[in-house]
């Protein structure tokens, strides 16, 4: 695995900000559980921990931690190395025990590494109802594809001598195939026992 990690100088050690800023610490690196080195070049034989060791950069200077900006303590501003404002005091590469003196006198050592696992736990009640009105949700779209839905008026309106005026109308909301010959058999079924002398009907 690879990350970065940056550092404040202790308090009391630098009375001046600037100076302070000016000799922040920065690590970048490579950590091989079971080390194989080809000369300089690390890399892991095996997942498990059975050599760890680190190859490093070490940066000085600058780290900008204390620009007020939102930002991690695991990643490196690249604008700060190209403005020089962060240099490259080492490259190394340390088994566990080892160190590193740097020009100032500041030791970087590598103590070993502790296994662990991060685990979560969590309960959600709500996600049940959440699948359930998914589901519904669902359920409902499917049937409004299968199911063919029709609009049916019918008007009544009296008429001379009287007699009644029955009009009818109809409307397809999906799949007019078929819908005439069912809105007739509709008609008929309606006006079964109607005696009428004149039917008149609409559809679309």
């Amino acid at each position: 695995s690879s990350g970065a990690m940056r550092f404040d100088p202790p308090g009391g050690t630098y009375t001046d900000e600037r100076e302070r800023r000016r000799n922040q610490i920065a690590i970048q690196g490579l950590f091989a559980p079971t080390a194989l080195f080809d000369g300089a070049l690390l890399s892991s034989s095996f997942p498990e921990m059975n050599d760890p060791a680190v190859a490093i950069d070490i940066y000085k200077g600058d780290t900008g931690l204390d620009t007020g900006r939102p930002q991690s303590l695991f990643t490196l501003d690249p604008r700060m190395i190209d403005q020089g404002r962060l240099t490259k005091a080492a490259r190394v590469n340390l088994r566990a025990g080892e160190d590193t003196r740097l020009a100032d006198g500041t030791v970087i050592r590598f103590d070993g590494a502790v296994p662990f696992v991060n685990l979560q736990v969590s309960h959600d009640p709500a996600q049940i109802w959440v699948l359930v009105f998914a589901m519904t949700m669902m359920g409902g779209l499917l049937v409004s594809l299968i199911v063919r839905r029709r609009r049916v008026w019918v008007r009544l309106t009296p008429g001379p001598a009287g007699t009644v005026n029955v009009e009818l109308g109809g409307l397809a909301r999906t799949d007019n195939s078929g819908w005439g010959d069912e809105f007739e058999r509709l008609t008929a079924r309606l006006l079964t026992d109607v005696d009428s002398t004149e039917t008149a009907v609409a559809q679309e």
